[in-house]
């Protein structure tokens, strides 16, 4: 056994007591990496049994986020659909609503053309009326 793979294995084995003893964090790849000397690469590369062994560590804990972050997900999407259904509803709201004003805007237009009518009919008949003389007793 080199005297590399002796130092990753030290560093791994005391960050996992002072772990479990002291309730710190779990050991990282780079943790260890950084224990040992090396980069976090070489880690990767020339010693993927303690990665393998790190990331069994960091297994349940990574269950336990991905079924948070599913949780989370699934009221995201609900979440989402409710506001598809209300933009949905509002902009059924908004035509009925568009549809209603241009029928009250025609209502409008024909009302006052049938107050127009009218006020010119009764113009047309006020000009066809003969002056009334007034009798004045004597």
């Amino acid at each position: 056994m080199s005297t590399t793979h002796e130092a990753v294995q030290r560093a791994f084995e005391a960050l996992l007591v002072k772990a479990r003893v002291d309730g710190a964090r779990a050991p990282t790849v780079t943790s260890v990496a950084a224990g040992a000397s090396i980069s976090r690469s070489s880690m990767y590369r020339f010693h993927p049994e303690i990665v393998g062994r790190i990331q069994a560590l960091a297994a349940p804990k990574r269950a336990t986020q991905q079924e948070t972050l599913r949780a989370k997900l699934r009221l995201l999407c609900r979440h989402l659909q409710a506001e598809r259904d209300l933009t949905k509803a509002l902009a059924r709201a908004c035509a009925e609503l568009a549809a209603e004003k241009v029928a009250l805007k025609e209502q409008l237009e024909e009302e006052r053309l049938r107050f127009t009518l009218r006020l010119e009919a009764l113009q047309k008949r006020l000009r066809g009326v003969k002056p009334v003389k007034l009798l004045h007793p004597s």
